[in-house]
């Protein structure tokens, strides 16, 4: 017990520490894949202990469909990432500061830690922030400096610093994804729905129909098979 307990203790310590981490390296694993109209981003500072949202998933359907030359409609879903079990209080939230993005659907998304740290315990992100200070240096600039000089603020592929590159990336993407579209189908028939105001129904069914996020998971193996075949 006393093992385990210490156990405990240094996997929360751990949490806290690198939670600064955490977003950026999410919202990385989606946005360096560059598919059509699939972006992570991360949440108000308030979200993540009043609304229980880190991240947000924004997915536009119609953007996928015609490579990026069309933009449709966004619809945000809400990403509770956590090291255990648990499932989010509230799935459905309206955000008082981003009130036009409509009620928001929330997924829980159950992570390890090695999803973000090696065996020494050095994030992933740090290594990338190291890995933009060694080209700052090269310029004889700031890391800062060279941010702003560089696109994608001079931060190198996320593939290069997880172990199983572009395909563990791509099977993270896949996961989550997978995730949303089994706890929203769940969802859309539960009896917690049904209680729902009538017209916050109508936006989540008509946000579940619009959202095709079969054809983003579908988008995603494509692009697996692609650095395949590569």
């Amino acid at each position: 017990n006393k093992e385990y307990t210490k156990e405990e203790a240094r996997r929360d310590n751990l949490q806290q520490e690198t939670a600064k981490d955490h977003s950026p390296l999410f919202a990385k694993t989606f946005n360096d894949l560059g598919i059509d109209g699939l972006k992570a981003e991360g949440s108000l500072p308030r979200s993540d202990y009043l609304d229980e949202i880190d991240d947000y998933l924004v997915l536009d359907s119609k953007s996928l469909e015609t490579n990026g030359e069309q933009e449709g409609k966004e619809i945000y879903i809400g990403i509770q990432r956590s090291f255990s079990e648990k499932k989010v209080k509230r799935p459905v939230e309206l955000i008082p500061e981003q009130i036009d993005r409509g009620p928001i659907f929330k997924v829980t998304v159950i992570e390890k830690l090695d999803e973000y740290m090696d065996e020494n315990e050095e994030t992933y992100w740090q290594k990338l922030l190291n890995m933009r200070t060694a080209k700052a240096k090269e310029v004889s600039m700031s890391p800062d400096q060279y941010a702003k000089t560089q696109r994608n603020e001079g931060l190198s592929a996320i593939a290069k610093v997880l172990p199983g590159g572009e395909k563990q990336q791509i099977a993270k993407v896949q996961t989550v994804l997978e995730t949303v579209r089994n706890q929203l189908k769940i969802y859309l028939h539960s009896l917690e729905f049904s209680n729902l105001p009538p017209r916050i129904q109508r936006i989540l069914k008509e946000n579940g129909q619009e959202i095709k996020i079969s054809n983003f998971i579908a988008a995603a193996e494509d692009l697996k098979q692609e650095k395949i075949a590569a």
